[in-house]
C-alpha cells in the first residue's frame, strides 16, 4: 500500500508551504444554511482510493469512514447478511481472500482498530497538565471558532478582507487584545506571545519549520491533523474559495486556518521549552516519535481496517444482489399508444415511490425522471429587490436570471417581512434571548405557532401565480433564437418519443418549521431551493406559440395538443399540488398516489401500522407544521442506487424508494452527448448526497452536524453551532438519519446502473477523471446494464455479476 499523502505531489513539492497548500485543498466546501446541498466530505480526496483515506483519516483524527466490524458481526447474526454475501467479499479481497468464513467471523470479533495519536504538540501539552479541568486544544479551537463566527459574518463589508493572510492577521490582532485567553489557560502573558508572532502566513510557516525540525514526510499528516481540529471552518472556506472559482474570482484564506493553529502550536512550543526544559525535552521526544511513525501508524491501521472493508462490502453484496435480481427479472411494458398523461419528476429516491403507484393505475399514464433543475441553469430575481436565489445544482453557476413580469406588491412586502423575522430567529442569539427581550409578546407568538400552526412563507418561494416571465443572460433579454435554442436542448435532454395531450412538469420542495437544515429537505441538490420556479418558466418556455413556431422550424414539432403544466410534489406529506387547472380524473390520480405512497412510507418506517392508517394525512400535516417536530422527514435516508435508462424496464419495479432513477434511452443519444452529462452531472451529484449521508452515520461526531435541538445559527445563514461554540458543525442532524433506537440510514457505496453500450461508457470514463477516480478508487460502483445481464466496471475491466 502506498501510505504517503499523496506521493505524485509531494515528491515534486519544493517547500513546506505548498505541501500545507495541497493539505488544505483536501477539505470539502459546506454550502450555507439557506442554500445548503449535500456535500460528499471526501470529494477533494477522491484521487485516492477510499480505504487509503479511510486509513488515514482514523491515524490523523480518529474519524471513522467504516463502521467497525461488531456492528456488522451483530447484523450478520440477525440475518441482514448472508454466507453467499460474506464469502464473496472475502473471495474479492487482495489480500484477506484466504479467510474462511469462521476466520473472518473470528478475527473480526476480536480485532478492535488503533486509535489515533496526538500529532498536535498541544494535546501533549495537554496529558502534561491533566490536573486542570480545562481541555487546552478544545479551548483554543473554541476561541478560534468564536473568532471565525464574527469575522466571516463582516467580511462581506470590506473586500480588501478578501485576500490570503488576513483572517490570520485579524485573529493575531484579536488575540492580542484578549488578555481572558491567559487567564483561562492559566499561563501568563499567552496572548502577548501570539500577539509576538510572525505577521504574515508565509513567515509563521518558515518558522514553524525550523522551530519543529519535523521531517517532511510529517506535513501532510500533522497539518492535516490541525485542520480537521476546525473541519467545519474549514470547510466554509473551502466553499468561498470554490464560489470564488465558480464565479471566476480570486481565492483566499487557503493557509489562513492552519497559520492560526500552527501559531498556537508555536507559542506552546517555545513557551514550554523556555519555562520548563526538562518538561519539554520529555514531551518533545514522544511527539516527534509519533510524527516520525505516523505512516507506520496508517499502514498498521489499514491493515486493520481491512476487515471492515470485507463487512462492508459484504453488505452492500447483500443489497446489490437483491438490485440485480430485479432488473434481470424485469421484461417491460408494452407502450400504449394512448398516453394520457406524461409527469416528469426530479430523479429524488422519494419520488420513485409516488411514480410507482401514480402508474400503477393506469396504463395511460406515464412518469420519467429528469434532473430537479430541469435543465434550466437559472437564478430567481424579483424586480426592485436586490435579492437572487440560484435555483440548480450547487457545483454549477446559473447562466439566467429570470423575473416575474407581474409580482404583486404586496407579495414582495410580505416576503422581505418573512425574510428579516426568518433572520431574527436564526440569529447566533437563538430564540432564548430573543423571548427575554421581547417578553410576552414573543411568548404569545409561540403559544398561538403550538396551537394554531400556519403554513409560513418563504423569501422568493413562488414569487406570485404566473406564467409570465422575463428570461435574461447578463442583463439581457434573450432572442427568440436564444429561447427556442434553451427550450430544443432541455426537449432533448428529457427524451421524449412522442407527447402526450398533458404533460406535467413536478418540481419538489419540503415544508417543515423551525429547522435550519430545511433546505436539505427541499433539495439535496439545487442549493436547497424548491423546484417551483424551475418547473413554471419551463412550462412557460415550452408552451409559448412562437417558441413552438422556432422548434418546429428546427424540426422539432410539439403536438399542438399538448400542454406544459408545472406542479409541485411536497415531498413531507407526498402531496402532490397541480398549478394549472387539469381534468378532475387527473387530480383523483394524484390523489390516490399520495394517499398510497404515504402509507406505504409509513409502514416501512415504523411510523403507522394498519391501525394508525387513516389517520395519516392528518399527522402528516401536523408534523410539517410542528415547530417543535424534529423530523419532519427522513430526506434521502438509505439511497443506495442510480438507474439510468428507460422507465419502461423499471415501471413495474419496487425499489423500496432507495433508487434515483432517470429516464434515458440511448437510441434517441446517437453522439452520446446526454450521457456525458448525466454521468458528469447527476452521477457527482448522487454521490455526494450518498456520501454525505454516509459520513453523517459512520463519523456523525466530524461530519454530522449533532443533536439539532441544541443548534444555534451562525451569521444567521453561515451554518450552525452544537451550544454555543465549539466547531461550526457540517453535515446532517442527528435526527435526520436516526429515529432515537435505530440508524434510517445503512452507510453503503452508491451502485449506478447504466442502459447504454460499453463503448460510448468507457469513452465518457476515459474523458472524465472524475468519473473514473470515483468507479477506480471504489467511491461507487459503475454496472452496464443489457438483455443479456449486468457487467461492472472497474480500472478498465468488465466482470460478470
Amino acid at each position: 500500500m502506498n501510505i504517503a499523502l499523496d506521493p505524485t505531489q509531494l515528491a515534486n513539492t519544493p517547500t513546506l508551504l505548498d505541501t500545507l497548500q495541497q493539505v488544505s485543498q483536501q477539505v470539502a466546501p459546506n454550502w450555507p444554511l439557506d442554500q445548503m446541498i449535500a456535500v460528499n466530505p471526501y470529494w477533494q480526496m477522491r484521487d485516492m482510493p477510499i480505504s487509503q483515506v479511510a486509513a488515514q483519516l482514523k491515524a490523523v483524527a480518529n474519524i471513522n469512514v467504516v463502521w467497525p466490524c461488531a456492528r456488522y458481526v451483530k447484523h450478520y447474526h440477525q440475518g441482514g447478511i448472508s454466507d453467499q454475501a460474506l464469502k464473496q467479499a472475502i473471495s474479492e479481497h487482495p489480500t484477506l481472500n484466504h479467510l474462511t468464513l469462521g476466520e473472518l467471523i473470528a478475527a473480526s470479533t476480536n480485532i478492535s482498530v488503533t486509535d489515533a495519536q496526538c500529532l498536535s504538540f498541544t494535546a501533549y501539552v495537554e496529558q502534561q497538565n491533566c490536573q486542570t479541568q480545562l481541555s487546552l486544544s478544545q479551548e483554543l479551537n473554541s476561541h478560534i471558532s468564536q473568532f471565525c463566527a464574527w469575522y466571516f459574518q463582516h467580511y462581506d463589508s470590506c473586500p480588501t478582507k478578501q485576500e490570503s493572510g488576513h483572517l490570520y492577521q485579524q485573529y493575531q490582532n484579536f488575540v492580542a487584545q484578549d488578555k481572558g485567553i491567559s487567564l483561562l489557560l492559566d499561563i501568563k502573558g499567552l496572548h502577548k506571545k501570539y500577539a509576538a508572532l510572525p505577521k504574515s502566513v508565509e513567515a509563521l510557516i518558515t518558522k514553524c519549520e525550523h522551530s519543529f525540525a519535523l521531517p517532511p514526510s510529517a506535513w501532510p499528516f500533522y497539518s492535516k491533523n490541525l485542520l480537521l481540529q476546525l473541519n467545519g471552518w474549514a470547510s466554509w472556506i473551502a466553499y468561498l474559495n470554490w464560489q470564488a472559482n465558480l464565479y471566476a474570482k480570486p481565492a483566499a484564506w487557503h493557509l489562513d486556518l492552519i497559520a492560526i493553529k500552527l501559531g498556537w502550536e508555536l507559542v506552546l512550543f517555545e513557551h514550554l521549552q523556555s519555562t520548563n526544559k526538562t518538561v519539554f525535552s520529555h514531551i518533545n521526544k514522544q511527539w516527534q516519535f509519533e510524527q516520525a511513525h505516523v505512516q507506520e501508524r496508517v499502514k498498521t491501521i489499514s491493515e486493520q481496517q481491512a476487515y471492515q472493508f470485507i463487512w462492508w462490502r459484504a453488505k452492500e453484496i447483500q443489497y446489490q444482489n437483491e438490485l440485480a435480481a430485479q432488473l434481470t427479472k424485469t421484461e417491460g411494458t408494452n407502450i400504449t399508444s394512448d398516453t394520457q398523461l406524461q409527469a416528469v419528476f426530479c430523479i429524488d429516491v422519494r419520488s420513485e415511490v409516488l411514480r410507482r403507484h401514480l402508474e400503477a393505475q393506469d396504463d395511460s399514464i406515464e412518469t420519467h425522471g429528469f434532473a430537479g433543475f430541469f435543465g434550466l441553469p437559472l437564478e430567481l430575481k424579483l424586480k426592485h429587490s436586490p435579492l437572487t436565489r440560484p435555483q440548480l445544482p450547487g457545483l454549477l453557476a446559473p447562466i439566467l436570471s429570470v423575473s416575474p413580469l407581474n409580482t404583486p406588491h404586496s407579495l414582495l412586502a410580505s416576503r422581505h417581512q418573512a425574510g428579516h423575522w426568518d433572520q431574527v430567529y436564526k440569529h447566533p442569539a437563538s430564540s432564548l434571548p430573543i423571548v427575554e427581550t421581547a417578553g410576552w409578546m414573543a411568548l404569545a407568538k409561540i403559544i398561538k405557532r403550538t396551537f394554531k400552526p400556519k403554513r409560513s412563507n418563504k423569501v422568493l418561494c413562488a414569487a406570485g401565480k404566473t406564467d409570465e416571465w422575463q428570461i435574461e443572460q447578463a442583463g439581457v433579454a434573450l432572442s427568440l433564437e436564444q429561447k427556442a435554442d434553451l427550450a430544443q436542448k432541455v426537449l432533448h435532454l428529457l427524451g421524449f418519443k412522442a407527447f402526450a395531450p398533458l404533460v406535467l412538469l413536478v418540481g419538489h420542495a419540503s415544508h417543515n418549521e423551525n429547522n435550519l437544515h430545511a433546505a436539505s429537505l427541499d433539495c439535496g441538490a439545487c442549493g436547497g431551493q424548491s423546484g417551483e420556479v424551475n418547473v413554471r418558466v419551463l412550462c412557460s418556455l415550452l408552451n409559448d406559440s412562437s417558441v413552438r413556431k422556432a422548434l418546429a422550424s428546427r424540426g422539432v414539432t410539439l403536438p399542438e395538443t399538448t400542454r406544459f403544466a408545472p406542479a409541485i410534489h411536497n415531498t413531507t406529506t407526498d402531496e402532490v399540488t397541480i398549478l394549472s387547472k387539469v381534468d378532475s380524473h387527473i387530480s383523483h390520480w394524484f390523489e390516490h398516489a399520495t394517499k398510497a405512497t404515504q402509507n406505504e412510507r409509513a409502514v416501512r418506517q415504523s411510523q403507522a401500522d394498519e391501525r394508525t392508517l387513516s389517520s395519516l394525512p392528518q399527522e402528516l400535516n401536523r408534523r410539517q407544521l410542528d415547530w417543535s417536530e424534529t423530523r419532519p422527514e427522513w430526506g434521502l435516508a438509505n439511497n443506495a442506487a442510480f438507474i439510468i435508462g428507460p422507465r419502461i424496464l423499471t415501471r413495474n419495479v419496487d425499489f423500496n424508494g432507495r433508487t434515483f432513477l432517470h429516464t434515458y434511452d440511448e437510441t434517441l443519444d446517437p453522439d452520446g452527448s446526454t450521457l456525458e452529462l448525466l454521468l458528469t452531472a447527476p452521477m457527482l451529484v448522487t454521490n455526494w448526497i450518498n456520501m454525505q449521508y454516509n459520513a453523517s452515520v459512520s463519523a456523525p461526531d466530524k461530519f454530522g452536524s449533532g443533536n439539532k435541538v441544541l443548534h444555534n445559527a451562525v451569521g444567521g445563514h453561515i451554518g450552525v453551532f452544537e451550544g454555543q461554540g465549539g466547531d461550526l458543525r457540517v453535515g446532517l442532524p442527528l435526527q435526520s438519519v436516526h429515529d432515537g433506537q435505530k440508524w434510517m440510514h445503512e452507510p453503503m457505496r452508491l451502485t449506478v446502473v447504466v442502459r447504454a453500450s460499453k463503448s460510448l461508457l468507457e469513452r465518457i470514463i476515459n474523458k472524465h477523471p472524475d468519473v473514473q477516480q470515483l468507479i477506480n478508487n471504489q467511491w461507487l460502483y459503475l454496472w452496464q446494464w443489457t438483455d443479456e445481464g449486468l457487467q461492472q466496471y472497474a480500472n478498465g475491466t468488465w466482470t460478470n455479476l
